[in-house]
């Protein structure tokens, strides 16, 4: 990434890995724990990509310290990412704590309406889509289906006109 010309950011508590592995590399470091809201939000800020390595490994840990183990590799995975939209805009994706699957995402300039993944909803039935939204940016393989009004960009932008 950094040979890319990437900016990259580490979250990092250091308990098994080593800071000197840094050493000399030109990143930001976020000192803290994937249990940590905070420290988790501060080193996702503004990212536009995120590669989660971060676990407790090893099989004698987690069989000596499984309810660490499960806090830190399960409950520690990113919950909700923030970033700036092309609009602008922070998005809020948030995720289920417990498996990572993405299960809605909010505008904090339109805190009244949500994208729910119609995937993620135990009976998908239950709602029908009202706009396909972002067709611009679908790739060809994408099923649109032409009786549903589409948008080419934004829900909001469609629902206020814009």
């Amino acid at each position: 990434l950094l040979e890319r010309g990437d900016e990259v950011r580490v979250l990092d508590n250091f308990s098994t890995g080593n800071r000197a592995n840094l050493e000399g590399l030109d990143v930001e470091i976020v000192e803290g724990e994937l249990r940590s809201y905070e420290r988790v939000h501060r080193a996702v800020r503004q990212a536009d990509v995120v590669y989660h390595l971060g676990a407790l490994g090893s099989v004698p840990r987690s069989v000596q310290d499984p309810l660490t183990s499960s806090a830190v590799n399960i409950e520690g995975t990113l919950s909700d990412f923030a970033s700036k939209a092309d609009s602008g805009n922070v998005m809020h994706r948030r995720f289920c704590p417990k498996c990572g699957t993405h299960v809605f995402a909010q505008s904090e300039a339109r805190p009244h309406l949500m994208s729910v993944p119609a995937g993620t909803l135990d009976e998908p039935e239950i709602g029908k889509p009202s706009l396909t939204i972002w067709t611009a940016q679908a790739p060809s393989w994408a099923p649109i289906d032409p009786r549903i009004p589409q948008d080419e960009g934004s829900a909001a932008a469609a629902h206020f006109g814009r």
